[in-house]
């Protein structure tokens, strides 16, 4: 979801400020006393501080459990003029579908697509608020704060207490609406565009990366949107007899048009407690605190103050590998075992008496370690590395949403610096407005890559190509570890539906199985395993950077007249392929000393072609190379003389030229 969308609904929200309860003794005193129970006000944010705050995160919610309508959302600080399609999302995607734990807490995350008011078939909800004259009636709390019934959800269930049974059955800123916030902060424009991952471009990759147009138009609420909104939950459970299901059952959830997973996981992670415990007090610090940060700027590392505890955060260039300590100080070529092992036990010395500065917050992964969250699957991650880079559909199950979000962040993070072209979804349940069209008897659409917790998808994605099993079920519940391509259990925790072509690093591999064995030397051995599938990333794309390179005019190429832009040759295929069998690539291959190397090699790069990924990638490289163009042609037209070329040249060519020189500095001012 674009920053500008959140300026646009507090529009149409107007400035009343949400509903809010002001502790959880109060929330578990209003149960039961139905829905007009009174709240306290929460304080209203100036419009100013509004847009400051909406350059990090949209609102802040909350979600309870209802007995009517299931997840219910029971407000939105500040107001979004949210779709009846994503006040049904936010809530759902916020509560586990599965039972987790008796008495608990959990944080998970989740991305669902937006369906603007404009797209909805279904009139707009009607969101806790505050501060509102009560209309005249015997009820007045109950008439200013309210919800759209929707009889239809009463079937919709939150995560069942762990008395009943916990096996349930039955995808930044491509926004119409991307104008205002963005033009009011300039440099959330490259942000958005760097986050968005399929949202800015689904236009040049093959069309295959969402659902079709027919298929979004069959949607409820018909929205062809291609913009997001991420969520990052606080999910708390306890027991509760004076509650008629038995559990107190709410989540806090932050809502953000930014993908920075681990920041807002660490958001959410102090907040929650602090609200639940506090209540108003912590929701109103907790928004002063980010109305106060700057605003957000690629490749920069930032410290930020939230609720008395400072968070040192370093924010992605694009789709980039983020690097830290760990994954900096260690070489990823790892052929010789006796290596890996020195250095999964090498220390960090520092001086006496001083504690280590702490590393920042990487934004863009999760904050549980890449290495915990495959430690079942380990020797799988070449196979996954490959689906990934050819965005072949992947259904991740997990015993809790928190599993099966990380491991899809993760995943993502496996092929950096390749922007993933698909349609990803940390958390999907069967609630999403999505899931008809995600989820279907038919071959599944490339790149859609999905995180499950609900057993119903085991069986209506059996026929999907690729099933990856992360985590391990609380020891109450009966799961299998590995699952075939029917469902059935198995020895692997995958089912591939291709066969891996890349070549393993087995030294590597037992390196990073040991380690987790025995949990010595952790950290670095998680650096180590980032920093290797980043550097074999690189390694497959040698050969098609060395191709495109011979694409684009060399530095001293000079155009026949000043200003003139310096054309780049299109992308052949042919070509390509024989730049590769001329060149090789540095990427270890099964097999590459067999006659059948070489098409086995081939193969590889062909696939990758024809896939999404790099329709997104090729773009962003040309629109590189366009810009260093143009830095090159102003540097041409700087140097030029134009009364001298008016004298070697005709009157036609000379306004011609003048012509071309408005229009470069009509573009200079807009760029700036």
């Amino acid at each position: 979801m674009s920053p500008s969308i959140a300026t646009k609904r507090l529009e149409h929200e107007g400035n009343a400020p949400p509903r809010v309860a002001s502790s959880t003794g109060e929330q578990e005193r209003s149960k039961g006393k139905g829905k007009g129970a009174a709240k306290p006000a929460v304080s209203q944010i100036p419009a100013f501080d509004r847009q400051a705050l909406q350059r990090w995160i949209l609102s802040v919610g909350c979600v309870t459990f209802d007995l009517d309508l299931g997840p219910d959302l029971e407000f939105l600080y500040p107001p979004l003029g949210i779709s009846k399609e994503e006040k049904d999302n936010i809530a759902f995607s916020s509560f586990p579908d599965t039972s987790i734990f008796d008495d608990g807490y959990t944080t998970f995350s989740w991305r669902v697509r937006e369906v603007p008011l404009h797209s909805s078939y279904s009139e707009a909800p009607v969101i806790g608020r505050l501060n509102k004259p009560p209309p005249p009636g015997p009820s007045p709390a109950a008439s200013s704060f309210s919800s759209s019934p929707d009889r239809n959800s009463a079937s919709r269930s939150a995560p069942p207490p762990p008395s009943t049974a916990s096996a349930l059955g039955p995808n930044g800123g491509g926004s119409a609406l991307n104008g205002k916030l963005l033009s009011q902060h300039p440099s959330m424009a490259s942000i958005a565009a760097e986050t968005s991952h399929s949202r800015n471009n689904s236009a040049t990759s093959t069309g295959t990366t969402e659902p079709s147009a027919a298929a979004l138009s069959n949607l409820p609420g018909g929205s062809t949107s291609s913009s997001y909104i991420y969520g990052v939950c606080f999910f708390r459970q306890k027991r509760d007899p004076s509650i008629r299901r038995g559990y107190f059952q709410k989540s806090v959830v932050i809502l953000s048009h930014l993908p920075y997973v681990s920041l807002l996981t660490e958001l959410v992670s102090k907040l929650g407690p602090l609200y639940f415990e506090h209540g108003q007090p912590m929701l109103e610090a907790f928004i002063q605190d980010v109305v106060r940060w700057p605003a957000p700027e690629s490749g920069v590392t930032l410290t930020l103050p939230a609720l008395g505890s400072v968070l040192k955060v370093s924010l992605p260039i694009g789709s980039q590998f983020q690097t830290d300590a760990a994954t900096n100080a260690y070489i990823p070529s790892l052929t010789n075992p006796n290596m890996a092992t020195s250095l999964l036990t090498k220390k960090k010395i520092t001086q006496p008496g001083r504690q280590p500065e702490p590393e920042p917050l990487l934004a863009s992964i999760p904050t549980t370690p890449l290495i915990d969250t495959f430690r079942d699957a380990l020797a799988d991650l070449w196979l996954l590395w490959e689906c990934m880079l050819l965005a072949d559909p992947i259904l991740v199950i997990g015993p809790d949403p928190k599993a099966c979000s990380d491991a899809v962040w993760h995943l993502l993070d496996l092929i950096r610096p390749i922007p993933y072209a698909g349609d990803f979804r940390p958390y999907f349940h069967i609630h999403d407005y999505d899931c008809g069209a995600l989820v279907t008897k038919n071959k599944p659409q490339a790149g859609t890559l999905l995180g499950v917790t609900n057993p119903f998808f085991v069986a209506a994605c059996g026929h999907w190509p690729n099933l990856l099993r992360v985590g391990r079920p609380a020891p109450k519940v009966t799961h299998h570890f590995g699952i075939g391509r029917s469902g059935s259990a198995s020895k692997k925790p995958t089912a591939p539906g291709r066969k891996r072509r890349a070549s393993k690093d087995r030294p590597l591999l037992k390196a990073m199985v040991d380690a987790v064995e025995k949990q010595e030397g952790v950290e670095a051995a998680n650096g180590m395993l980032r920093r290797y599938f980043s550097d074999l990333t690189e390694r497959f794309l040698q050969p098609l950077n060395r191709y495109i390179a011979s694409l684009v005019p060399s530095s001293g190429a000079i155009p026949t007249l000043p200003g003139e832009p310096l054309r780049i040759k299109p992308f052949n295929t042919n070509d390509f392929l024989g730049s590769l069998k001329a060149h090789g690539t540095p990427l270890l291959l099964k097999n590459r000393n067999l006659p059948t190397g070489a098409a086995i090699r081939q193969s590889l790069y062909l696939d990758f072609l024809k896939c999404p990924n790099f329709s997104l990638w090729l773009h962003a490289k040309l629109a590189a190379a366009d810009d260093d163009n143009w830095r090159r042609r102003i540097k041409v037209l700087e140097m030029g003389d134009v009364q001298r070329f008016a004298q070697r040249n005709g009157e036609i060519e000379t306004i011609d030229l003048l012509s071309r020189l408005r229009e470069e500095i009509v573009s200079i001012a807009f760029s700036n």
